[in-house]
This record gives C-alpha cells, structure tokens and sequence, in this order.
C-alpha cells in the first residue's frame, strides 16, 4: 500500500515539473513579483514570452483581471517568476541597460541574455563569453572556424580549480554544460551555488 502511495506521490511531482515547463515554453501570466527601484516588492503575475525571453520588457499584473504595466529596464532593479527564472536591470556594455537572466549566483555568477552568456567572478570583472566564427585562409580558400575564445577565458578564470579546467577544453558552447560547468567550479572552491530556475534546459 505504501509503495502504491509513494509511486503516486512521484508520478504526481513529474506531472507538476512537466506543466510547469510547458508553461514557460508559452506565452502567458506566471506567478511572481517585480523589485521596485525603493526596494520594495510587489508579488503579482508576469508574462513569459519564449520566443523573446528577456529582450523584451516586463509585462506585469497584481491580480488577473488587471491592466498590465509595462516596465524597461531601469524603471525597475529585478523580476522573478515564482520559484524559477530571475531576471536583474543591468548594463552589459550596449547603449541601453538590458533585463539579464541570472542563472547561477555565487563565487562565480553565470548571467545569460538572449543566447549571449556572462561571467562574473568575485574578485574579477563582466565578461561576455563567445565563440565568434573566423575566416581563415588555408591553402588559398577562405575556411570557417569557431574561434572556442570562450575556452581560453574558462581556463584563466576557474584555474583555481583543477576539476572544472579538466573539463574545458571539450565543453560545448551550449546552455546546459556550461551551467554543470559553473556548478561544478563553485562547489570546487568551496561555495554554494543558487541556481535559480526550476529544472535543467534539455
């Protein structure tokens, strides 16, 4: 009976963990709250759009049957969708400041806009990790390449960390290792990690 009770218990958490991921591959009101620029916190419903991610401003609502407001970065400091993606006004260097996700905060803080990914180590500065496609010249054809820049910037902030730079150099720039990758750095010098969202991306 325990067994049957307990199968149920997981089958109803899976069934909770899949309708919250396919409401944030839609569009539509999500529980969660917007920090105003006194600090105060206002908890109400917020839009999630998948298509646009965090390009796009914050569309917010205290109840549902209220008019949304919408907020540009600035106008507030963060927004949070309940239990899942954090998002925080900040500059990253283009002529307007931008809604970036925070992804993983601690020793080493992971921030992701659009599909552009960022770095910040305590003790060091931003930086923007890429993998920007060269053009080369061999044997007088133009050959395309990925340039892996990311790699190198890897290696010189987490060589404090011998497990994490093992893992470097086969690291693909894609979403999923590279936040097993920061994950694994801070618990290797001995700090926490806050991750942020509900679930792993696939």
């Amino acid at each position: 009976m325990n067994q049957i009770l307990n199968s149920g218990k997981v089958i109803f958490m899976a069934m909770l963990l899949i309708w919250s991921h396919q409401g944030l591959c839609q569009k539509g009101y999500l529980p969660g709250y917007v920090v105003q620029q006194s600090g105060d916190t206002v908890r109400g419903l917020l839009r999630f759009d998948s298509e646009s991610r965090n390009a796009s401003p914050c569309y917010f609502k205290q109840t549902e049957d209220a008019q949304p407001q919408t907020y540009t970065p600035g106008q507030i400091t963060s927004f949070r969708f309940t239990n899942d993606a954090y998002f925080i006004s900040r500059s990253i260097g283009r002529s307007a400041d931008v809604f970036l996700e925070v992804v993983i905060r601690s020793h080493m803080t992971l921030y992701k806009f659009g599909d552009i990914f960022f770095l910040e180590k305590a003790d060091s500065a931003f930086f923007e990790l890429s993998d920007d496609t060269e053009v080369l010249m061999v044997e007088g054809q133009n050959v395309r390449k990925k340039s892996r820049n990311y790699v190198r910037l890897l290696n010189l902030l987490m060589a404090d960390c011998l497990e994490a730079t093992r893992k470097i150099p086969t690291i693909p720039f894609r979403e999923k290792p590279l936040i097993k990758l920061v994950l694994l750095y801070n618990t290797c010098v001995g700090h926490e990690n806050k991750f942020y969202r509900s679930q792993m991306p696939q």
